[in-house]
């Protein structure tokens, strides 16, 4: 397929797992000339090798871009009161900017 639809692949596992689990899909796909679309609600693996971002609030499209242009002020728009609760301040965005190619 051109196409690779991941649905939440890093869910259930532990965070080490789960980066490896999603840096292999991404690798996989691109060793294959395929495009991966995953879903994720963890923000640490942005930096795993994701090339573009889309941000959906109430199921609408509410940001998209590079890993590296991601910010507090986005992450705030999107999360609203939610922002504080999930400690999003302590995600280190820079890591977003060195995103990694397996």
């Amino acid at each position: 397929p051109d196409l690779w639809l991941a649905d939440e692949p890093a869910a259930s596992l532990d965070p080490r797992l789960g980066r490896e689990v999603v840096e292999l899909l991404l690798g996989a796909a691109r060793a294959r000339g395929a495009a991966a679309l995953v879903s994720l609600h963890t923000l640490d693996l942005l930096d795993a090798g994701f090339e573009r971002v889309l941000a959906l609030r109430e199921g609408r499209l509410h940001w998209q871009g590079a890993p590296r242009e991601l910010t507090r002020e986005v992450l705030r728009e999107l999360y609203g009161a939610e922002y504080r609760t999930l400690r999003l301040d302590e995600l280190e965005l820079g890591a977003c900017a060195r995103a990694r190619r397996p």
